[in-house]
């Protein structure tokens, strides 16, 4: 599956853009289109399929017309259609959270380089097409495949874990959450040295509730399953006692009614 590129909303910095796009070409013989009008990138992502939409992201304002184009396109960012992919210094946890649970589950620092951004993206494609091959195996079993697709019954979890430069991982899940350490499980290595300052942020919505958690930790350890699955370690440093004991509270409710239903579904309810 060929991907082609969309640059969006890089202005006057044209060298990154252009060198970008020579890398794109060089690499892959890639279709590569840029534009900083939103009217154009609109149509560019209406009328095609499997784009690797960049856009950077300098002032507040910006996010407004990144949400917007991204809730239009919300189908194909689902299927994988689109992949957004945001390179950004801001470092306002809430915001970024905000356009992780907008779809975009990339978010790199404007520092990296452009050679270095292309390793990135192509480390994506690979977990992309990776986490379609293992879908492709889980809709063989009906009943978890109507739990996964089921946002009802299973709620939504997103995690943003950030550093000082940048975000760390994609794809994040809670293994384990206790006062003073947290277990999250990433599909990428993270780039980070132990110790760390990390910010995380945990947004959980389910039964028409929602529960939102801020943590501050260092990296203590990282222990690697293989070559998708890393266990980050981090010791809390600052939390709020009242959201975590919350978050609790509902997740534990999702996780009753997931047990449930699974009983029910093999005859044991």
């Amino acid at each position: 599956m060929n991907y082609r590129y969309l640059l969006f909303n890089f202005g006057q910095n044209g060298q990154i853009k252009n060198e970008l796009a020579r890398i794109f070409n060089d690499c892959e013989e890639s279709e590569v289109f840029i534009t900083s009008a939103p009217i154009d990138a609109m149509s560019y992502l209406a009328d095609n399929i499997n784009i690797i939409f960049l856009f950077k992201i300098d002032k507040d304002e910006d996010y407004g017309l990144i949400h917007t184009i991204l809730n239009k396109f919300k189908a194909k960012t689902f299927s994988k259609s689109i992949i957004p992919i945001c390179l950004t210094d801001n470092k306002d946890l809430r915001a970024l959270l905000k356009l992780r649970l907008n779809s975009c589950e990339f978010i790199y620092s404007l520092n990296y380089s452009p050679r270095k951004i292309k390793d990135e993206i192509d480390q994506i494609l690979f977990l992309v097409k990776s986490r379609f091959n293992k879908n492709s195996i889980i809709t063989t079993n009906n009943d978890m495949n109507y739990l996964l697709e089921n946002k009802k019954l299973s709620g939504e979890l997103n995690i943003l874990l950030k550093s000082k430069d940048n975000t760390v991982g994609s794809s994040l899940q809670i293994d384990c959450l206790t006062e003073d350490q947290i277990v999250v499980v990433s599909d990428i290595m993270p780039s980070i040295n132990f110790g760390t300052p990390l910010d995380l942020g945990i947004v959980f919505r389910y039964d028409d509730l929602e529960s939102n958690v801020f943590l501050s930790g260092e990296l203590e350890s990282i222990e690697t399953l293989d070559s998708m699955t890393h266990f980050l370690h981090l010791n809390i440093t600052k939390f709020d006692r009242t959201k975590i004991e919350e978050f609790y509270r509902l997740y534990e409710q999702r996780q009753q009614s997931i047990i449930d239903f699974l009983a029910l579904a093999k005859g044991f309810g």
